[in-house]
């Protein structure tokens, strides 16, 4: 072959599109985790006060320190209690129950649902199968455009212009699969949060622990009023993971 002749490949035009670039809305790995937790709820149905729920979790509104779980034997009175008024006496947060931050959190779960929902992605009437075989069917048609460039029966600039065209398809079908992931997997998040609500009481402490520590970074609470388990706090803000 002369110097300065090279045989054409069609590499030198070829610009893949990864699905990869496509990142779905809600991370399916703690919607996994959870699921796990349900399956093995009848395994871990023990009570065990060795474990409290939200400590790592909670933070004090009024001065940003973390609240740590404890309970009170005489009457089985589990609550948490601010570090920044125990360890540092700089607060005036009193013991906030155990029951009152888990009513809250409950309605926290409700929030994030309502969230999900806003996130839902507009409906895609095709189907992922659908989707696969189009992609299937483009791939086929860029192996063929790279023959006919490779054998010289299309220029340089009908190969280019062929690739930009099925790029442009492969585009628009990868973002269609990723709404169509989308959607599933927040109906199955949302699943999965009424799950949760529905079962709390059957959990054990630990179980709350791990569910609460897949979903939530940070809690952040105020007391409203009341003493005990009649208690009333407010959650002020809230992180996800």
């Amino acid at each position: 072959m002369a110097k300065g002749h090279r045989k054409k490949t069609g590499a030198e035009v070829l610009t893949p599109i990864n699905q990869e670039d496509f990142v779905p809305l809600v991370n399916k790995k703690q919607f996994d985790e959870i699921q796990e937790l349900l399956k093995r709820r009848s395994v871990m149905a023990f009570r065990s006060d060795n474990f409290y729920p939200f400590s790592g979790i909670l933070k004090c509104a009024r001065c940003g320190y973390g609240m740590t779980g404890a309970t009170k034997v005489k009457n089985d009175y589990r609550y948490y209690k601010c570090r920044g008024r125990i360890n540092f006496g700089i607060c005036d947060m009193p013991l906030i129950s155990e029951e009152a931050v888990e009513q809250e959190f409950l309605k926290v779960l409700e929030g994030i649902e309502v969230e999900f929902q806003h996130r839902m992605p507009a409906k895609i009437e095709m189907s992922q199968e659908e989707i696969q075989r189009q992609l299937s069917r483009l791939n086929q048609k860029k192996e063929r455009a790279k023959e006919l460039y490779i054998e010289g029966d299309i220029t340089k600039e009908r190969y280019t212009q062929i690739m930009e065209e099925i790029k442009v398809e492969e585009k628009a079908l990868y973002e269609a699969e990723n709404q169509v992931i989308n959607e599933q997997t927040i109906e199955e998040a949302k699943q999965m949060l009424r799950n949760i609500k529905n079962e709390w009481r059957h959990f054990s402490y630990e179980t709350k622990k791990k569910a609460i520590n897949s979903l939530i970074e940070l809690i952040t609470i105020e007391y409203v009023g009341g003493r005990g388990r009649k208690m009333k706090v407010a959650v002020v803000d809230y992180k996800l993971k």
